[in-house]
C-alpha cells in the first residue's frame, strides 16, 4: 500500500492512457481495497478491481489479472515502481513496427523505497551486456534464458492473442514465475523483443516478494577445493532436477522447435553425470574430459575451465 498511490499516479500521468485498468488484490490485510475503490471512482478510464478470495501468490494472481484483461496488448504492471510517462505510448509503437511479435520488455531504472535513483539499472544488473543483447537479436535469446532471469515482468508487455497459449501458468517447477515462463516460451518461438530504454522505476525494497538481490561473493577454485562433497553435490542437484522438469513441460508443446530444447536437455544431463561423479577423483578424469571434450561444460555462462577443475580435484 505504501508505493501503491506513486505507481498509479504515474498511470494516469501516461501521455497514451491505458483503455482500461485491471487490478488483483492478493488478499491484502490492510485498507488497499477501499483505497482501490476510491480511487477507480475518479479514474480517467475503466478500472476493474478483483480481490482473491484466497491467497494464490503472484504468478496465480497475475494469471487472473491477464485472463479479465480485453485490450489487444496487455502491459504488466506491479504495484511499487513507477512507469514513465511514455511508457504506453513507446510500447504501442513498438507492436505497430513489429506485427510478427508478441511480446516485448525494456530497461528499467532502480530506484530505492523513497523513489531515488540508484545510479543503477536492471539490465546491468542481469546482466544483459550488448553482446547479450545481440545473441537475443540473433534468435538465441532463450539460451540466454535457460541459465538466467533477463526479462522482468513489470516492463513486460504482451498481446492478448498470445496469452492463449501460455496459460495456465505452471507452478511446479522452482523459480519459474509467470514472467519467467511467458518470456522463455515466447523467446523459444523467436517471438519476444525488447525495447533499450527504462520505461519504467523499478523499486528495490525489503519487503518486495522478488526482486535483485546482492550478488553473491564469488567462489574462488580454493573455496571448491575445500567445499564438502555433499554440500557442492546439492545446489547441483536442485539445478538439474529444475532443467529436467522444464524439458519436460515444454517438450510436450507442438509450437516449439525440438532443436531449441535439445540445449535444455543436453544441460540436465551434464549436471546428472556431474552428481554421479566418482568419489574418488582419479576415477573421475575419464568421465570429465568426455564431458568437457563434448563442450556440454560450455553449455553454462562463466569460466567453464575452472568448473572442470572443480570437478577433477575437488574432495
Amino acid at each position: 500500500m505504501r508505493y501503491l498511490p506513486e505507481q498509479l499516479a504515474s498511470i494516469i500521468a501516461q501521455t497514451r492512457l491505458p483503455d482500461e485498468l485491471v487490478l488483483v488484490d492478493d488478499c491484502s490485510t490492510d485498507d488497499t481495497v477501499a483505497y482501490l475503490q476510491h480511487w477507480a471512482a475518479t479514474a480517467p478510464f475503466p478500472v476493474h478491481i478483483y480481490p482473491n478470495e484466497q491467497n494464490l501468490g503472484s504468478t496465480k494472481s497475475f494469471e487472473r489479472a491477464v485472463t479479465h484483461c480485453t485490450g489487444d496488448i496487455v502491459v504488466l504492471s506491479d504495484q511499487d515502481d513507477v512507469w514513465r510517462a511514455d511508457r504506453l505510448q513507446k510500447t504501442a509503437d513498438w507492436f505497430a513496427a513489429h506485427p510478427a511479435m508478441d511480446a516485448v520488455f525494456s530497461d528499467a531504472d532502480l530506484i530505492d523505497d523513497d523513489s531515488r535513483q540508484t545510479g543503477h539499472r536492471i539490465w546491468e544488473v542481469v546482466q544483459f551486456t550488448p553482446e547479450a543483447q545481440q545473441q537475443w537479436q540473433a534468435g538465441k535469446g532463450y539460451e540466454l534464458l535457460f541459465s538466467g532471469y533477463v526479462v522482468t515482468g513489470a516492463t513486460m508487455a504482451i498481446r492478448r492473442s498470445a496469452l492463449a497459449s501460455l496459460l495456465p501458468f505452471p507452478t511446479h517447477v522452482q523459480y519459474l514465475i509467470h514472467d519467467a515462463w511467458m518470456s522463455l516460451v515466447l523467446a523459444l518461438k523467436g517471438r519476444i523483443g525488447f525495447i533499450n530504454e527504462p520505461l519504467i522505476q523499478y523499486r528495490q525494497h525489503s519487503s518486495q516478494q522478488v526482486g535483485f538481490k546482492p550478488a553473491r561473493a564469488k567462489v574462488t577454485l580454493a573455496d571448491r577445493l575445500r567445499r564438502d562433497r555433499t554440500e557442492r553435490m546439492e545446489p547441483i542437484l536442485k539445478l538439474a532436477d529444475r532443467y529436467q522438469k522444464l524439458y519436460e513441460l515444454l517438450r510436450a508443446r507442438t509450437d516449439i522447435d525440438p532443436q531449441r530444447l535439445a540445449r535444455l536437455a543436453q544441460m540436465a544431463d551434464h549436471l546428472k553425470q556431474r552428481v554421479q561423479l566418482p568419489v574418488f577423483r582419479v576415477f573421475r578424469w575419464p568421465s570429465v574430459l568426455a564431458e568437457a571434450a563434448r563442450g556440454r561444460y560450455q553449455l553454462f555462462p562463466g569460466h567453464w575451465w575452472k568448473t572442470v577443475l572443480g570437478d577433477l580435484l575437488e574432495p
